[in-house]
């Protein structure tokens, strides 16, 4: 339904099909068929009213005459065209509300609300005086004075009786005088006591286990608890939350925040990260240990001493001496009684040692 305060008859569609619209007046109801559709645009004026626009007459259907022989004439005459055009014409702004008005059926305007006993008025008049003879401010349309110290706040908009104090948030004044350790909150603050317009500091905060006092911060506002005033320790750290780190039981009391300070890591991290030649062998993953533990060389990277020669077939395993990587040859072989050893160069690269 059209929303209106003035306004005795309201007009609305029975189906989106039709164009049959039924009209209250007065408590009466009466069918209207054949109605031309009514732009909505004319119903309001530049003040939001609604207008009202009355329905052209039926025209009856001719005695003696069925439904099916009947023609009706939807062509208005001269005198229903001035009284259309005299209906639609736009009022005034704050045009007069049509007869007296009760109260209680008056839809108060924005930031307006109900007096308490709009039950028994009534009003007549502007749409601007109804409105006030039926309905009392809200703290919407209050403006909190900024130079003596209030703020708007946006909660208190509903609220009756508007003035500074129902509608606002007071504001701290400079002179407010705190106790040790605690410090002011500053002009501007919300509030209008001691105990909301001075803050404890983190000089009188005491730290949850496992947090240090951050004496950088001893002058700070506490509001927010350990984060502001203390840091944290190792033992609040979970390393196991990380992939390929452990707990560092040594370092638990300490000031820590992160796996480097905190956690010692596995042998799996360096996997793909160590040098050339170099890689961690599947057993050590979960050792703990750095590169220098956890990174084991290849025989395909080792370079074998004089008198020995790579073995091919294991370049591809770990090892780092001789004795894992390399072939001897005849110049590492110790003669016995009566033989020396050869100078020929090609029989001192032999493998055959006999």
């Amino acid at each position: 339904l059209f929303r209106s305060h003035k306004v005795d008859s309201v007009c609305f569609p029975l189906s989106p099909g039709n164009r049959q619209y039924l009209t209250m007046k007065f408590g009466a109801c009466l069918a209207l068929l054949a109605l031309p559709a009514i732009d909505a645009s004319k119903l309001r004026g530049k003040d939001g009213a609604l207008l009202q626009e009355e329905p052209k007459p039926i025209v009856p259907l001719p005695e003696g005459d069925d439904e099916k022989g009947a023609t009706t004439s939807t062509e208005p005459d001269d005198d229903e065209e001035e009284e259309e055009v005299a209906t639609t014409t736009e009022k005034p702004a704050d045009a007069d509300v049509a007869g007296e008005v009760e109260c209680r059926e008056w839809v108060c305007h924005q930031g307006w609300a109900p007096k308490d006993n709009h039950m028994l008025l009534k009003a007549s008049g502007s749409e601007k005086v109804v409105n006030e003879k039926c309905c009392q401010k809200t703290c919407e349309l209050w403006k909190c004075d900024k130079k003596l110290g209030f703020l708007p706040n946006p909660k208190n908009k509903l609220n009756l009786y508007p003035s500074n104090q129902i509608c606002c948030d007071q504001t701290c004044e400079k002179d407010f005088e705190c106790e040790p350790k605690y410090k002011f909150r500053g002009e501007g603050w919300r509030g209008h006591s001691v105990e909301e317009c001075c803050g404890a500091t983190c000089g009188i905060f005491n730290c949850s286990e496992g947090w240090l006092p951050n004496p950088a911060n001893k002058d700070e506002f506490a509001d927010e608890g350990n984060e502001a005033c203390c840091e944290p320790t190792c033992a609040v750290f979970n390393c196991t939350e990380h992939f390929g780190f452990l707990t560092n039981p040594d370092v638990a009391d300490e000031r820590g925040s992160s796996v480097k300070d905190c956690c010692l890591s596995e042998c799996v991290l360096f996997q793909g990260h160590c040098s050339r030649g170099f890689e961690v062998p599947e057993e050590l993953n979960e050792t703990v240990g750095d590169s220098s533990t956890c990174c084991k060389e290849k025989c395909g990277h080792y370079k074998c001493k004089d008198g020995w020669i790579s073995d091919k077939e294991k370049k591809d395993e770990f090892g780092s001496s001789e004795e894992e990587c390399c072939i001897p040859t005849c110049a590492t072989y110790a003669c016995e009684d009566d033989w020396a050893n050869s100078s020929n160069k090609r029989k001192l690269k032999s493998v055959n040692l006999t």
